[in-house]
């Protein structure tokens, strides 16, 4: 997954994405985690991924989905996102609100990010 930051104010950041599709792999949803860069993220920080199953139902956004659309929780200055992956686009872009995560001008935010998907060509 490519993660690239291209637009950050005090309302809003925007990301670049770009999930790889292989033979093997097919990427279904993006998650964020966003927090205060001064916090850090963990040695394990794939363990802040608290909200994995901010999606599911996976229909129940489908309808109001499209490239930059996220379904965000904030909890304890940690915002954490989901959209599901696009496709037919080679990048998508990705805008979490301040009113989403809570942001605040002064401020200074590190963001990672994961795929989930399923593997293709294997019993499930």
């Amino acid at each position: 997954l490519g993660l690239k930051a291209v637009f950050t104010s005090a309302d809003r950041m925007t990301y670049q994405v770009t999930p790889q599709f292989s033979p093997t792999f097919s990427p279904e949803r993006i998650i964020t985690v966003t927090k205060l860069k001064d916090a850090g993220f963990a040695a394990d920080w794939a363990s802040e991924f608290f909200c994995l199953d901010i999606l599911a139902p996976e229909n129940r956004f489908r309808e109001q989905l499209n490239d930059t659309f996220l379904v965000c929780e904030n909890v304890a200055n940690v915002c954490c996102c989901g959209a599901f992956v696009d496709s037919t686009r080679g990048v998508q872009e990705l805008r979490q609100t301040k009113e989403q995560c809570g942001f605040r001008a002064t401020e200074t935010y590190a963001t990672r990010a994961a795929v989930l998907g399923k593997f293709l060509g294997q019993e499930q």
